[in-house]
């Protein structure tokens, strides 16, 4: 928690220091490591991030936190390929987690692969029904695809899930 602090108030060196301590402290802790990750993030140094997240996952296959967060990184460092492939492998450990679905469609859609994109954004919209951001990917898709009715029903249905305002904003526009 004093990382966590540490990092909100802005020295974030003082937040590695704690994080590194609670990693000594327990090796095995993944919630420590995952922090490190975000800190090197919040850094601006993907790589340690990156090598952070890729200890966790290989250590804890069953981390789930530590695959989507390294798939971000992946992909926003523009290695794309090593993000589709680490997505591909978390996909086969969480088939149903409607967050790796919807990295799936924005990683498919950087790619210019939209119909693909649609169908992963489907899942993950079936495997979330009350979640307005799957919605909202959806119906963006659908738009992007020239279906402006389909987006339209599409945004009908995230709004009627009441929406935080910036998703609500966005399916506002697409529901006309």
């Amino acid at each position: 928690e004093w990382a966590r602090l540490r990092a909100d108030a802005g020295d974030l060196a003082a937040a590695d220091e704690a994080l590194q301590r609670a990693v000594e402290l327990d090796p095995r802790a993944q919630l420590p490591r995952l922090r490190q990750a975000l800190l090197a993030v919040r850094r601006g140094d993907l790589a340690a991030a990156r090598a952070t997240l890729t200890g966790l996952v290989e250590r804890n296959p069953a981390y789930l936190p530590g695959w989507r967060n390294l798939v971000v990184v992946q992909a926003r460092g523009g290695d794309l390929a090593a993000a589709t492939a680490t997505l591909a492998s978390a996909l086969e450990r969480f088939p149903e987690d409607a967050m790796l679905w919807t990295q799936q469609a924005i990683l498919l859609r950087q790619q210019g692969r939209r119909e693909e994109a649609l169908a992963a954004a489907q899942h993950a919209a079936a495997l979330a029904p009350g979640d307005p951001a799957t919605a909202l990917r959806e119906a963006l898709l659908l738009a992007e695809l020239g279906r402006s009715a389909e987006a339209a029903a599409a945004a009908q249905r995230g709004l009627a899930l009441a929406p935080p305002a910036a998703i609500r904003a966005e399916l506002e526009k697409l529901s006309r």
